[in-house]
C-alpha cells in the first residue's frame, strides 16, 4: 500500500473587536439557550480584552462573518483566529499555544483534552452538524457518480491523513462501509487538512476527494457526486469549548455564548451548517 502524506498547517488570523459578559451553560455535551442571559448594550460595551480561536479549516470562510456580527455588539475585544486540522489544533493546545476558544471538527479531539483536563469545566457544547461529500473535478469525465466507483478511478483520490483529522477517519469508515478500503489504498493520497484536499480536486491533481459538504459549497470547480449517509460513518459534529488556561475566560464565554445567538446560528446556516 502505497500512501502519500503532505502535512502542511495553514492557519490565518482575523482580528475583529468583539465583547460580551454572559456565561457558558450547558448540560453534558448539549447547548443551553444563552438568551437567557441578560445583559445590557452598555454593559457589554464595558467588557475588553483578547482571545485566540482555535478553528478547524472547516470554518475557514464563516470566521470573518462571525467576528464581524459579534463586533457589532461587543466592539472592545480582539478576536483572533487561527485555522487548521483539528488533529494539530489539538496538538498545539497540548504543547501550551495560548487558546482560549477550540472550534473542532468531530468528537475525538475535544473529547482529548477533556481527558487531559484542558477544557474549562469540562464542558464540551455540541455546536453544529455537517455531512461528507465526495467530490470530482468540474470538468471530470471520469465514471465517478457513487463511493463504490473509487474502485475504478486510474487517479489518486485524496482525504486527511486519518490518525489526525475527524473527516480522514469519517472517509475510512465510509470506504470501509462499502468493503472497499483496501482496493482503493494504493490510489489513496492523504491531505493536511479538507481545504488542501478541495484545492487539489479544483486544480485536477486528484480523481476524487473527500470533503465536507460545506467546504464544498464555497468552490465551483468541483461537483459533488455523493453524499455519505451519516449512518456510514462516525457522528460529524462540529464542537466548542473554552480552554481551561484561558488568560480571559470572561471574553471567551462571551464568544462561545454569541455562537448560539440568532444571529450567529443565521451565518451558520447560511454557509450551510445545520445547527446540533
Amino acid at each position: 500500500m502505497k500512501l502519500k502524506k503532505l502535512f502542511l498547517i495553514v492557519s490565518i488570523s482575523v482580528i475583529f473587536l468583539t465583547s460580551c459578559n454572559s456565561i457558558v451553560t450547558n448540560d453534558n455535551e448539549t447547548r443551553e439557550n444563552s438568551s437567557s442571559i441578560s445583559q445590557t448594550d452598555n454593559e457589554n460595551s464595558q467588557m475588553s480584552g483578547e482571545i485566540l480561536v482555535a478553528s478547524a479549516m472547516v470554518f475557514l470562510d464563516i470566521s470573518p462573518d462571525l467576528a464581524r456580527e459579534f463586533n457589532k455588539k461587543y466592539p472592545n475585544i480582539n478576536v483572533n483566529f487561527t485555522h487548521a486540522g483539528a488533529g494539530p489544533l489539538q496538538i498545539q493546545i497540548e504543547e501550551g499555544a495560548p487558546v482560549d476558544v477550540f472550534m473542532s471538527v468531530g468528537l475525538q479531539n475535544t473529547n482529548n483534552l477533556k481527558e487531559a483536563g484542558l477544557i474549562y469545566n469540562d464542558e464540551v457544547i455540541n455546536l453544529t452538524r455537517n455531512t461528507v461529500a465526495l467530490i470530482v473535478p468540474e470538468t471530470s469525465t471520469e465514471e465517478i457518480n457513487s463511493f463504490e466507483d473509487l474502485v475504478n478511478v486510474n487517479g489518486l483520490i485524496a482525504y486527511g491523513d486519518p490518525t489526525v483529522l475527524p473527516l480522514g477517519q469519517f472517509a475510512t469508515e465510509i470506504l470501509e462501509h462499502f468493503d472497499i478500503l483496501d482496493k482503493v489504498s494504493s490510489n489513496v493520497m492523504f491531505a493536511t487538512d479538507v481545504r488542501q484536499t478541495l484545492n487539489w480536486v479544483e486544480a485536477g491533481n486528484v480523481s476524487a476527494g473527500f470533503v465536507f459538504l460545506t467546504d464544498a459549497l464555497t468552490s465551483d470547480k468541483v461537483r459533488v457526486v455523493s453524499i455519505a449517509e451519516p449512518s456510514w460513518h462516525g457522528a460529524a459534529i462540529n464542537p466548542v469549548a473554552i480552554i481551561s488556561r484561558s488568560e480571559n475566560l470572561e471574553a471567551a464565554k462571551a464568544f462561545v455564548n454569541f455562537l448560539s445567538t440568532p444571529e450567529a446560528v443565521k451565518i451558520f446556516e447560511n454557509f450551510g451548517f445545520a445547527m446540533y
